[in-house]
């Protein structure tokens, strides 16, 4: 069985024609200092008050004080893992609590 430069051609400006490029914009900061389960973290230039940060270890943390440079998160969870360097990924959501009538009135 022979290919041809004209059948490999072919192929190739086919998969070229169905590739769709796709951009995923994402805030992502690193931990410059970590201590008592506070991270103080560079890069996040997007982030929010109250926004939920997620690690590359899946750890959750909570930004509490927003600088020009740095941002301050509480680390929700076990920190002892994380390190210096480890990034963090901004997740766009704003830390919330469901508040229902019963809890209100009660």
């Amino acid at each position: 069985m022979t290919i041809t430069q004209n059948k490999i051609v072919a192929d190739l400006t086919a998969e070229i024609n169905k590739f769709v490029p796709s951009f995923d914009h994402q805030n992502i900061g690193q931990i410059i200092s970590l201590s008592d389960g506070i991270a103080i973290l560079n890069g996040l230039s997007e982030a929010k008050m109250g926004e939920l940060l997620e690690f590359e270890n899946g750890t959750t943390a909570l930004v509490l004080n927003l600088k020009k440079t740095e941002v301050g998160a509480a680390i929700l969870g076990e920190y002892k893992d994380l390190k210096e360097g480890d990034e963090a990924r901004s997740t766009g959501k704003i830390a919330q609590i469901e508040v229902s009538d019963q809890l209100l009135e009660g």
